[in-house]
């Protein structure tokens, strides 16, 4: 059975992005700073822990749309091309090609079912935004 995590970084004040988001600055003019903490060494060893034994990650249509530039085809993992199920509610019209990604249509629940059954008994990453986080959270 796998263990399902909220993955996202978040500020002692309560955000997720600063203000002035684009496409170019997802997390806004300033907000890349959230994620400072990987580049240290306790920071990207602390990461690597946690990533060791994922076996799929859920994201929200915000984050795919955001992060798709610098994720390409591979995801969020790059090389090792973990699955990433995409909740939606229509699919994009221009998906990368061998791309990692499925389009979820139906909901929460189902895009959690493909997960966990793709992962086995790893790691399933729920990325943050905070709108999927919240949504699973209320699901419980």
């Amino acid at each position: 059975m796998s263990t399902v995590v909220l993955d996202i970084s978040i500020s002692l004040d309560g955000y997720i992005t600063a203000d002035t988001q684009s496409p170019e600055q997802p997390l806004g003019e300033g907000g890349a700073q959230l994620h400072d903490w990987i580049d240290d060494e306790i920071g990207s060893q602390l990461l690597a822990e946690a990533t060791a034994n994922l076996g799929a990650a859920i994201a929200g249509r915000t984050t795919y749309d955001s992060s798709l530039p610098w994720w390409g085809a591979d995801g969020p993992t790059g090389p090792a091309r973990c699955p990433v199920f995409v909740v939606t509610h229509e699919q994009p019209s221009d998906p990368p090609a061998d791309g990692v990604y499925t389009f979820v249509t139906d909901g929460i629940e189902s895009a959690l079912d493909q997960a966990t059954a793709t992962a086995g008994a790893e790691t399933v990453s729920v990325m943050g935004g905070a709108s999927i986080c919240q949504q699973f959270l209320a699901a419980g």
